[in-house]
């Protein structure tokens, strides 16, 4: 005698959850879909294992042979849909459908089709079970095959959550809850098989899954409904962990903080919510995200849908080419349309990201659509950024000296320090590139201090001591002055190493004058006090206030380069050359010029009094083993 009511509590279990679902319309997604229908398939093996113990249960044998068939090969043609069912719920949840790997498919639809041809063709075979006139049931061999088909299905979705299980992340837990759980259920029914725990263990494992991962109220936008920024993060991850292409198309409000102000905060919800349920209605296999502040994502999976979301992009590009119109009113939005291939275009979530988090590198316009230039562009940026974070925690930013010949002495008495970055992937990056980066992404601080580390390292070298050297240029930059510790931290290494503050002068760039603050300002005041020294680089090509050159005390004035390459070009400006480094010996300042080429252009400085020549005449930027080399090899020589 088979007790039902555990069937039975399955089944109402299994019909809740699947109104449930039903009703928070949570079908968008495949994972949804299958969700679901995994549920209606449970109701059926619920509704068939509580009709087919009935059956069993019936103690006059009278009960239909036909309709008794019926119940007993419907409960094991919708079980072994419900193993096939959790399976492919577990390769969605992992991306794994959207590759195309045959071993996959066939590992899993081949046993499953086996089962049902063998429980459809039982009513032939008799293979499963076969019924007695009598109304009596007899499990056949067929019944065994089931159960070690069960155990491969058990051993097999295993394997395939444990082996992604950095692509399912956060719902790797709970999938191997329901596969344990409902193996105990199996279990117990094993042990004590009249009580028909199995489906009723299942139906609270779905339950969970329904409440964990098919709950996804903190994944949806509160305002457009649709999947948020948490959302296209997590499926991109999971997307990538298993390599499959996909395709996206991103809109981009620019200017909705000033039309929500203007036009009310309402109304623009409103407006982004018609833009939503537009993007929804294009294709229902591809995946709408809002990722706040006017950011809407559209993505397709799978190397089949590249050509629909072209199709996408193009109808945006028709539509907001003028704006988006809206109860007849014509809203002049400013947007941008970005459409690219993951991962040829980028491939790496952080530098998806990026493009996302791009719109203050872009001049707004109408609409703007994000060629592939630009693409190229922002994806540098952050292949810069990601090299630098590399050099930064392995300690790999070199140092390279170029000698700075000092005229009136006819030696090489100092130098400026210049940093190189080399990249495994990236080779040379050079500073113009890697330092506005650094500055904006706050990578400036603790690259400037290891820089200023290395520098200070190589001039206590006995070697590098010997060479005379009075003093090493260091770039500051003005972003570095903003951190409060910024000085203690200088003098800790200054001290720590033994070395006099005058053996450093800052270098800060002249273009960086028209956004001093009171934080450089004051850094500056300390380090003057303690000895450092400072100079000024570039001089002569920014549009400055000139006033800091009373009000700062600069040491060294070193002239732009473009100034010397330029004077031979005419009288005027030959004249302005002449006329700068005539007006800073008036004011008592130290001339130095960079880009010195030729022997011509030396004997011209020279001549007109400047201080010091930097360019590749003496030298061009060396390793730190090699300016010693360099230094020495000057000695002897002049010696000689």
């Amino acid at each position: 005698m088979y007790i039902v009511s555990y069937s039975v509590c399955g089944f109402i279990i299994y019909l809740v959850a699947l109104f449930c679902t039903i009703v928070k319309k949570k079908l968008d997604k495949v994972q949804n879909r299958v969700f679901a229908a995994n549920l209606a398939i449970g109701v059926s093996d619920t509704f068939f294992n509580t009709m087919s113990a009935n059956v069993l249960n019936w103690t006059d044998k009278s009960f239909p042979t036909a309709l008794a068939g019926f119940f007993h090969t419907g409960y094991y043609a919708s079980h072994a849909m419900m193993e096939l069912g959790f399976i492919i719920y577990v390769l969605i949840c992992s991306g794994l459908t959207y590759r195309d790997n045959k071993k996959t498919y066939i590992s899993c639809f081949v046993p499953w089709i086996i089962t049902e041809i063998i429980v459809l063709s039982n009513p032939v075979t008799n293979f499963m079970y076969s019924l007695g006139k009598d109304g009596s049931f007899d499990r056949g061999m067929g019944v065994y095959l089931l159960y070690i088909i069960a155990i491969y299905y058990f051993i097999l979705c295993n394997v395939y959550v444990f082996k992604y299980k950095t692509a399912l992340g956060g719902k790797f837990k709970m999938i191997v809850f329901f596969i344990f759980f409902s193996a105990f259920g199996a279990v117990i029914q094993l042990v004590w098989p009249k009580y028909l725990l199995e489906l009723f263990f299942e139906s609270l494992a779905y339950v969970g899954v329904l409440l964990t991962i098919e709950n996804e109220d903190e994944e949806i936008h509160p305002i457009t409904k649709c999947y948020n920024k948490t959302s296209f993060v997590k499926d991109m991850n999971k997307y990538l962990d298993n390599n499959i292409k996909y395709c996206l198309v991103e809109l981009d409000l620019e200017n909705i903080d000033y039309l929500s102000a203007t036009l009310g905060i309402d109304k623009m919800n409103r407006i982004q919510r018609e833009i939503a349920d537009w993007f929804n209605s294009f294709d229902k296999r591809l995946s709408v995200y809002d990722c706040d502040e006017g950011r809407f994502i559209i993505a397709g999976y799978g190397q089949d849908k590249e050509e629909k979301i072209l199709e996408v992009r193009d109808k945006i590009k028709e539509v907001f080419s003028e704006g988006w119109k809206s109860n007849d009113l014509l809203i002049p939005l400013e947007t941008q349309l970005v459409f690219f291939r993951v991962p040829e275009d980028m491939d790496s979530i952080e530098g998806i990201m990026a493009v996302l988090d791009r719109r203050k590198d872009i001049v707004h316009e109408r609409f703007h659509e994000v060629k592939d230039k630009e693409l190229k562009s922002i994806n540098r940026k952050f292949l810069v950024e990601k090299a630098m974070e590399k050099a930064i925690n392995n300690h790999s930013f070199q140092v390279y000296y170029q000698p700075i010949y000092n005229v009136k002495k006819d030696c090489y008495d100092c130098a400026e320090a210049l940093t190189r970055l080399f990249d495994d992937e990236l080779g040379l990056i050079v500073p113009d590139e890697f330092i506005p980066i650094a500055e904006k992404s706050g990578m400036i601080f603790e690259m400037g201090e290891q820089i200023f580390r290395q520098v200070c390292r190589d001039m206590t070298e006995k070697r590098f001591l010997s060479l005379g050297i009075e003093y090493i240029v260091v770039n500051l930059s003005p972003v570095q002055c903003m951190k409060p510790t910024l000085v203690r931290n200088y003098k800790k290494v200054i001290n720590e190493y033994g070395m006099d503050p005058m053996c450093i002068n800052f270098e800060i760039n002249e273009s960086a004058m028209n956004s001093l603050d009171k934080k450089f300002l004051e850094a500056m005041g300390e380090f003057k006090k303690m000895g450092f020294r400072f100079s000024i680089d570039d001089y002569g090509m920014s549009l400055v206030n000139l006033e800091y050159l009373y009000t700062i005390d600069f040491d060294i004035i070193k002239l732009d380069k473009r100034l010397l390459w330029r004077k031979d070009d005419n009288i005027v400006a030959n004249n302005i050359l002449e006329g700068t480094i005539e007006f800073f010996k008036k004011i008592g300042k130290k001339i130095l010029i960079k880009g010195v080429e030729t022997e011509s252009q030396k004997e011209y400085l020279v001549e007109k009094g400047c201080d010091f020549i930097q360019g590749f005449l003496c030298s061009k930027p060396l390793t730190c083993r090699n300016f010693v080399d360099f230094c020495e090899n000057f000695i002897k020589q002049r010696k000689k």
